[in-house]
């Protein structure tokens, strides 16, 4: 279990650090047009920099270079934290708790799911013509990310203490 979780995070820290050299590509100079701005702003914020990213196909190609590295570091994200809690519920020897991994392990899946929809809607948005709103996917896959990490921080603590 230990290499997997120090190989898994020196890809983790490798793809972060790829994304975020794609990001600037995008941005090109203008912190309001990153990939960020674009997930979190709301549907006019959303088209605009849909607008702006168009008008370049370097950006455009920098977006999908995002897009493909995003779906690479979904399945490393959820492999991990699956992984993660998957270990953690068998340790437990309160129902309870190995329920609550269990359910984090939902939520994990769940983030990945809506992540890929969000994406390839994303990259439809970059590539066609017709705009597809999923902006409303980023509070949601957050939410959940942020559950599944919880749960795997309160259950790796513990078996911790």
């Amino acid at each position: 279990m230990r290499y997997t979780v120090i190989t898994g995070i020196a890809l983790f820290l490798v793809v972060i650090f790829l994304l975020g050299n794609e990001n600037k590509a995008i941005k090109c100079g203008n912190v309001n047009e990153g990939f960020m701005a674009y997930n979190w702003g709301n549907k006019d914020t959303a088209a605009h920099i849909l607008t702006a990213w168009k008008k370049d196909p370097l950006r455009v190609q920098a977006v999908k270079r995002i897009i493909y590295l995003d779906y690479f570091f979904m399945i490393l994200y959820g492999f991990l934290f699956c992984y993660g809690l998957r270990y953690l519920a068998g340790r437990q020897t309160n129902a309870w708790l190995e329920k609550a991994m269990w359910f984090g392990f939902a939520c994990i899946i769940f983030t990945v799911v809506v992540d890929f929809i969000q994406d390839t809607a994303t990259l439809c948005n970059v590539t066609r013509t017709n705009f597809i709103n999923v902006q409303f996917l980023t509070r949601i896959k957050w939410g959940t990310l942020a559950t599944g990490a919880l749960i795997l921080a309160a259950g790796l603590l513990r078996i911790m203490f």
